[in-house]
């Protein structure tokens, strides 16, 4: 059996790029972590901790970005 995908996520940076995360696993263990562009050149810097949201929780930061913005018209 070959390597399983564990998680598929994403990385916002403090200055709004965004890359996305996909960690693999082999018989139980981590064995990568796959960092790709979500823009160009975002991948090539390693996430922090506090960089690192779901695509929920993406979805959910826009929405209320987009419902404030509107509040502003």
């Amino acid at each position: 059996m070959g390597k399983k995908r564990l998680a598929d996520e994403l990385a916002v940076y403090p200055d709004g790029q965004r890359a996305g995360l996909i960690l693999w696993g082999l018989e139980g263990e981590i064995v990568m972590l796959e960092v790709y562009d979500a823009q160009p050149g975002s991948s090539h810097r390693f996430p922090d901790m506090s960089n690192l949201c779901t695509w929920e929780e993406l979805g959910r930061r826009d929405l209320e970005r987009a419902n404030r913005d509107q509040g502003k018209a």
